[in-house]
């Protein structure tokens, strides 16, 4: 009897760490996805497929292209959309953004006309942002 219920024990730390090591991966990756999503991120249309889409760094080199859909995502809970305007210009608006869930972001801007813009995050890493809308 003994010897099953120290088998048991045994068994159960070693599930107890597993799982304890596992939820310590998830929250650094999330910390660290969030700490890269803050920043200005630029439509890359061409890489789109499947539904997805592609953002990079504004200060990638992009391949010439008229007018370019973009964000600014910021820590303190800011977001600048940077629309399409008129003469391939861009038309700022300033609104405020926040988590739904652990992977979706949405931006609201109440003192616009400026529809809610919403995406779910699929990874953000190396200057890539890939969402679906």
């Amino acid at each position: 009897m003994i010897n099953k219920i120290q088998l048991f024990q045994k068994h159960f730390h070693l599930v107890f760490i597993s799982i304890l090591l596992l939820s310590c991966q998830a929250t650094q990756k999330t910390s660290t996805t969030q700490a890269a999503l803050f920043n200005h991120w630029v439509h890359s249309h061409e890489e789109d497929s499947e539904g997805l889409s592609y953002y990079r760094l504004h200060n990638y080199a992009f391949p010439r292209s008229r007018g370019r859909l973009g964000f600014e995502i910021s820590k303190d809970g800011e977001f600048v959309l940077y629309a399409i305007a008129a003469a391939d210009g861009q038309n700022r608006q300033v609104g405020t953004w926040h988590y739904a869930g652990s992977d979706s972001v949405v931006a609201q801007f109440p003192l616009t006309n400026t529809p809610q813009f919403s995406f779910k995050i699929l990874s953000c890493e190396n200057g890539l942002l890939k969402i679906r809308h």
